[in-house]
């Protein structure tokens, strides 16, 4: 499969506003502001000068961070959205280390918790997405709605809420 290929798919799974945002932090991350623009964007104003070739360069930069942004940005679901997961410590740490990872490569707005799918959630690990990001808990798009949709899937796979969820609300 070609790299274009591989890029289109993994931006499927991807808002335009998280692909926007996406490019947006590299574009302020990798260059400095210039007066002396070869393009500008956004309302904020911010002016990169470059070549036609940089360009081209910062373009093909931000569709790999845009990739790289859209596969760690559902890797760490791997496991939250399927309620026949396994629940052992193994499967709970490579969730949480899924999730941890998405933070330090994006921030904590990047772990959305507002568009998980009801009827497929595994609520353990739902449960230990919500421990390891309590600190970001006000950050994290839908971290408090997740508190009840996580005792909603741990009461139907027939697991006591309380003893997952315990500190969390």
């Amino acid at each position: 499969m070609s790299s274009e290929a591989i890029l289109r798919s993994v931006a499927e799974n991807l808002s335009p506003q998280q692909m926007l945002s996406g490019v947006v932090a590299f574009v302020k991350a990798n260059f400095t502001p210039l007066s002396n623009t070869f393009f500008t964007t956004g309302s904020e104003s911010w002016n990169y000068g470059a070549t036609t070739a940089e360009a081209e360069g910062i373009v093909r930069a931000a569709q790999a961070q845009t990739a790289a942004f859209a596969y760690f940005g559902s890797e760490w679901k791997h496991f939250v959205v399927d309620v026949a997961a396994p629940t052992d410590v193994d499967s709970i740490s490579e969730t949480i280390e899924r999730v941890l990872e998405t933070i330090v490569r994006f921030g904590p707005q990047s772990i959305d918790l507002a568009d998980l799918p009801d009827e497929r959630l595994n609520g353990e690990h739902l449960a230990a997405v919500l421990r390891a990001t309590y600190v970001w808990r006000d950050t994290i798009p839908g971290w408090q709605a997740a508190v009840q949709r996580a005792n909603e899937a741990l009461v139907r796979a027939g697991i006591n809420p309380f003893d997952a969820l315990i500190g969390l609300a």
